[in-house]
């Protein structure tokens, strides 16, 4: 019985990473086919240049052990930090010190998540306005200045959620 079909490719699309960040390109990408165990997954990423920003084409090309290729080509966009972007690793420790004050050990995920709602609804300050161009960014003020609009409480509780191993989804108004 002879393979004639190629191996599927799955997770790639187009994504967007800030100028000189790593860039994992198998993150998320899966390859599977109909016979073969091990299907080899190539990427041509020769067109980036890491320190530019701009739109580059980036190619997986997935081949199965009979040879069958097939290829998908997404775009990485390469932007520039807005001013005054906070690196996650920051924000992650300022939560980790208010997960310290709040939290303790046994605590179910469940009453941890409730301890860090409960802290976002009593330490951050309400203001009406907020820089929305950073997660990260907006998360370090609710901590540092204790004061913020609605997504400065998101960003503080998801970096409290990530920080305590609570899975947590962004949602993004349209």
């Amino acid at each position: 019985d002879q393979d004639t079909v190629p191996p599927v490719i799955d997770g790639a699309q187009d994504w967007e990473v800030f100028v000189g960040d790593p860039i994992a390109y198998k993150a998320g990408i899966t390859v599977t086919d109909d016979k073969s165990k091990n299907p080899k997954l190539a990427v041509d990423n020769s067109q980036v240049d890491t320190e530019k920003a701009g739109t580059y084409p980036v190619t997986y090309t997935a081949t199965d052990d009979a040879g069958n290729s097939t290829s998908v080509t997404v775009n990485l966009t390469l932007v520039d930090k807005p001013e005054g972007y906070v690196e996650p690793e920051v924000v992650y420790d300022l939560a980790q010190k208010v997960l310290d004050e709040i939290t303790t050990e046994g605590m179910t995920q469940m009453e941890v998540a409730f301890a860090i709602y409960r802290w976002t609804t009593t330490h951050i300050g309400y203001v009406g306005t907020s820089d929305k161009s950073s997660w990260t960014g907006a998360a370090y003020v609710a901590f540092t200045e204790r004061s913020g609009d609605c997504y400065n409480y998101f960003a503080a509780a998801k970096a409290m959620y990530e920080v305590a191993g609570i899975e947590n989804v962004d949602v993004v108004k349209s």
